[in-house]
């Protein structure tokens, strides 16, 4: 089974796939993964979110994929519950990333501070993702102290 850190050290990329209906995300995570793509987030705004995270678990072992936009340990439970390993958050929230650990998903946490680094890290987050912002050495601070993913911001510029 294809885990997150295989799938991030295969192609340091999430795609995000919007919009998209259920009876179409088999074949864009399909053409995606023919493109290098391994890990798939599904928006919890997009039509039937759960549907398509149910479909794309189906795929295990060639890509992971899990939710964005996940805001309360609810919808920890309903991505889990469909089959997704990865919990994407525009924010820091300690209880989100609490949850999705106790139900043995990957919490991705929104990180913009070093506040934001540390609490992630209190909560039990092993690797918060790269602040995005302007690319001065000030934004990459929280990165550094909280040993972020090496991906880059959207700049370019690399930890």
């Amino acid at each position: 089974m294809l885990n997150f850190a295989d799938a991030f050290a295969e192609m340091p990329l999430i795609a995000i796939v919007r919009g998209v209906r259920p009876d179409e995300v088999v074949d864009v995570a399909t053409a995606l993964y023919d493109a290098g793509i391994r890990i798939v987030e599904v928006p919890l705004n997009s039509p039937d979110p759960f549907v398509s995270i149910e479909r794309l678990s189906a795929m295990t072992g060639r890509i992971v994929c899990g939710a964005g936009t996940v805001l309360n340990t609810e919808q920890v439970d309903s991505v889990v519950t469909a089959g997704g390993t990865i919990i994407v958050a525009p924010n820091t929230d300690p209880s989100v990333i609490r949850q999705s650990l106790v139900r043995g998903a990957i919490p991705v946490p929104g990180i913009a501070t070093a506040t934001d680094a540390f609490a992630a890290l209190a909560a039990g987050a092993r690797r918060p993702p790269p602040a995005t912002g302007d690319g001065s050495p000030a934004r990459h601070r929280p990165r550094r102290a909280a040993a972020a993913l090496p991906a880059g911001d959207r700049a370019g510029h690399r930890p």
